[in-house]
């Protein structure tokens, strides 16, 4: 079986989910507008009829059991990750044959999304945050996991696409601020850094720490070494999968790219197309190739930090978090929180 074939391998073999009980919630909103079509779900803005506050409806309709198992574990999950950085989910319903889950409102984009508009539609080089904006947006995003795995569930598809941030500055705009006084800089830097949003969203394929890890599954350019090796190494996944996820993220955002993982040693055709595939989603105007050479170009190893353009000691915590032994790697979330503090 392999690797992406696991993912829905793993829903079958899960514990049944203890599904939160169902709340009407529609005839007390107003649709504004829709926001993401897509073949599973779509995205909606919805207005209060009565505090006239926006929320985010999602309205899905799963296509098979493995897809209404990940749903009902969303469901689970998601209620119990009431923090500041995780968005949070306030009902759901059935309706029309779907299933309808009303969420905060969060203004900004996906962290994807700021990558994408800054590296690739603007053409910007790393690094894109100040030291003090970069180190706040990892130790929000580490304290999401802290709090996820306090809860005794790992997250294990932490990656750009599911963390939604407002409030960043890219380096070039602060500069701009800076030559034209010096003292509004420092004060605006200081305010913008402890106004960024950062909320961790999507448990779809999370698991309990405790519960048997079989099937487990990720995104490709993102999952950790031991997540993809199968049974040989999944009895080993806890909570250091989910840093080096967050480690990996964070190199992109420093980097302008991925690291370069010990999986993209997987000669399969079928394991290079899904990593493409990744790329094609992150940037629709590359050529469609599956050269593995040409996808390790973009790529540099965990070790390597000369594309991360900051100090020694950031660069330290990225790199321990992408340690490939997992016993080398922090030992909590607690413990990166801790080490994160000490910058912001």
């Amino acid at each position: 079986m392999g690797f992406f074939d696991r993912i829905t391998d793993g829903f079958k073999k899960s514990p049944p989910s203890a599904l939160p009980k169902e709340t009407p919630f529609i005839q007390e909103y107003e649709h504004v507008k829709d926001l993401l079509p897509g073949a599973m779900s779509t995205i909606s803005q919805v207005r209060h009829r009565v505090s006239k506050r926006l929320f985010c409806v999602k309205k899905v309709k799963p296509q098979n059991e493995a897809q209404r198992k990940s749903l009902e574990r969303e469901l689970e999950v998601s209620f119990l990750m009431q923090h500041e950085n995780i968005g949070k989910t306030l009902a759901w319903q059935r309706m029309q044959g779907e299933t309808w889950v009303l969420m905060e409102w969060i203004e900004g984009s996906s962290l994807r999304m700021f990558m994408r508009d800054q590296f690739v539609t603007r053409g910007a080089k790393a690094p894109l945050l100040t030291g003090r904006d970069f180190m706040t947006v990892y130790l929000k995003a580490a304290r999401a996991l802290q709090f996820v795995h306090g809860k005794n569930w790992l997250h294990l598809d932490v990656k750009p696409e599911n963390f939604l941030v407002n409030g960043l500055r890219p380096v070039a705009e602060t500069k701009t601020d800076r030559a034209k006084d010096t003292q509004i800089f420092r004060k605006e830097v200081l305010e913008q850094a402890g106004g960024i949003t950062v909320k961790l969203i999507d448990f779809g394929i999370s698991v309990r720490i405790d519960e048997p890890k079989v099937g487990l599954g990720g995104s490709p350019l993102y999952v950790s070494p031991e997540v993809v090796g199968g049974a040989q190494t999944q009895s080993q996944v806890g909570p250091a999968a989910d840093i080096w996820s967050l480690g990996a993220t964070m190199y992109e955002l420093a980097s302008g790219r991925p690291p370069y993982l010990p999986q993209w040693f997987d000669n399969r055709k079928e394991h290079w197309q899904a990593i493409w595939g990744e790329y094609e989603r992150q940037d629709p105007g590359i050529k469609r190739t599956y050269d593995q050479d040409m996808v390790k170009k973009r790529l540099s190893t965990p070790a390597d930090m000369a594309r991360v353009v900051y100090s020694d000691a950031i660069k330290m915590i990225i790199r321990k978090s992408l340690e490939l032994p997992f016993n080398r790697r922090y030992t909590s979330a607690a413990a990166l929180v801790s080490e994160l503090e000490k910058f912001v």
